[in-house]
């Protein structure tokens, strides 16, 4: 069970970095596909280790 634990809390760091990084950079439209595809790749990245 403690593992799964850890699984949920690094997603949810995960989630908070990302809502982070969006909520600085208030990019055109076109550019929000770019960069939300970077930031799932990350976050998949992330949760992996």
């Amino acid at each position: 069970m403690r593992g799964l634990h850890v699984l949920d809390g690094d997603l949810e760091v995960a989630h908070l970095k990302n809502r982070r990084i969006l909520t600085k950079r208030r990019l055109h439209v076109r550019h929000a596909t770019t960069l939300l595809r970077a930031l799932r790749f990350l976050t998949a990245i992330e949760i992996a280790r």
